[in-house]
């Protein structure tokens, strides 16, 4: 039986049982009130016909005593009226069948009811008595009527409750049934789902509590997940640098030598520094991020975040204008260093570059890097935007970004921007991705700065 169900005929059993009480009392109280009516009515018509009938007693009138016992036996409630004398002989009585009788052993077995005894006295004197008899049968009719009433008034008032019962029941049983389901759901697994419940009773508590453990569940699945990954990852990553190490060396070597063979050119001289400093920078790189499992000791350097954006300039401008593509730099002129390891900024950076240009395939675009220094009350932070006009990304793709493995590239490994995530949040910074799908995206990055004295 549902829990609905139970509540339901909880509280219908107990409506019923307190309307048919409350019924009950009713009845019994209308039932005595009109009773004590036909007492009071008895006594009243006593005390009446005795001071009514007293002078015509003593004229002996016996025509005029008649009438005053079937004026008197004509109420409804009356059974019998007779006017005694003072030995208890009835003189006159409103069927005449019994005049002449002695009703004294009558009188004197007289008890509480509807039976009134009322004296006719002169000079402090009974010289006889008025007797009435009163009958309550012509109040069943009444109570049945009262009954029928109160019976259909507790049926009403039952049928309420039971109404209000089942919305109570609903009201109590449905978050409960959400609440189940939403427990169902996350039994098979689907932890997106969320349930919302917002009150302070008791159902309310029990789902925020529900609610924070599948919170912590999820959190404690995505960390084994990470955590299984980035091991795997790490047990991978010693192979891939010894190998692809092996291959850079024969490229530096091929560098320098084209370099001492030509001491005179100045282009092979500026382009084969670059090449052998992005390939020193491409073996730290290897070692230092995709070992995450063994992260290095940090170098920290005084670096001046404008100077690199300029550097990493030089280094990029002519791959995004063999794109199509071109760099505008909007640098504050407030000083923006901090203590970072180089290449990590650097990293950062470049990737988010790379991407940029990757937005923009297949057009035209302007890439807007632009800095400017924060001031807090505590911490002073430079803050690094990235902007393109390229197709965007959708809003449903954002919320997963900056998770490894993630990627909507074919050729993509999924760890750039989770990589970059790690490094901006080493320095105790933050990385910020916005995006209109189709129109532009925008990456904000802050690091604290040296705050100057």
């Amino acid at each position: 039986m549902k829990l609905s169900v139970k509540f339901s005929l909880a509280i219908s059993s107990l409506i019923f049982l307190t309307t048919s009480l409350m019924v009950s009392i009713n009845i019994n109280q209308n039932g005595m009130f009109l009773k004590d009516a036909i007492k009071k009515k008895g006594k009243t018509l006593a005390h009446t016909a005795a001071i009514s009938s007293l002078d015509s007693f003593l004229k002996k009138d016996y025509a005029a005593l008649y009438r005053y016992c079937i004026s008197i036996a004509n109420d409804e409630d009356v059974e019998n009226v007779a006017i005694l004398d003072s030995k208890h002989v009835v003189k006159m009585n409103n069927d005449l069948i019994v005049l002449g009788e002695s009703w004294y052993s009558k009188i004197m077995s007289l008890e509480d009811g509807y039976t009134y005894l009322m004296p006719l006295t002169l000079a402090e004197d009974d010289i006889g008595y008025v007797y009435i008899t009163m009958t309550d049968e012509n109040i069943h009719d009444d109570l049945q009527s009262l009954i029928l009433k109160n019976i259909l008034v507790g049926i009403a008032f039952t049928l309420f409750g039971i109404a209000i019962a089942l919305l109570m029941a609903r009201k109590i049983t449905t978050p409960l049934n959400n609440l189940t389901e939403y427990a169902s759901r996350v039994s098979d697994g689907d932890f997106e789902t969320d349930f919302v419940y917002h009150s302070s009773d008791e159902v309310g508590i029990l789902s925020n509590a529900f609610r924070l453990m599948i919170s912590n569940i999820k959190g404690h699945i995505d960390s084994r997940t990470r955590n299984e990954r980035l091991t795997i990852t790490g047990r991978l990553s010693s192979a891939m640098a010894h190998e692809i190490r092996n291959s850079l060396e024969p490229m530096k070597g091929a560098v320098t030598m084209l370099r001492l063979k030509n001491p005179d050119n100045q282009w092979v001289k500026r382009y084969s520094n670059i090449i052998e400093d992005e390939i020193n920078e491409l073996s730290d790189y290897i070692w230092n991020f995709l070992d995450f499992s063994k992260p290095g000791e940090s170098s920290l350097q005084k670096i001046d975040i404008n100077k690199l954006i300029l550097n990493i300039q030089n280094l990029t401008i002519d791959y995004i204008r063999q794109h199509k593509n071109d760099l505008v730099l909007n640098l504050t002129e407030e000083k923006t260093e901090g203590y970072f390891e180089p290449h990590h900024i650097k990293q950062v950076i470049m990737n988010l570059i790379v991407n940029s240009v990757q937005a923009m395939e297949g057009k035209s675009g302007t890439i807007r890097i632009s800095t400017r220094l924060q001031k807090n009350s505590d911490t002073d932070f430079v803050e690094i935007t990235i902007e393109d006009n390229g197709y965007g990304i959708d809003k449903d793709m954002l919320q997963y970004l900056s998770k490894p493995y993630y990627t909507s590239k074919k050729e993509g490994t999924g760890l750039g921007l989770f990589i970059s995530q790690l490094l901006i949040e080493k320095y105790s910074g933050s990385l910020k991705i916005e995006s209109i799908q189709n129109k532009w995206t925008l990456v904000t990055i802050q690091i604290p700065a040296i705050r100057e004295l």
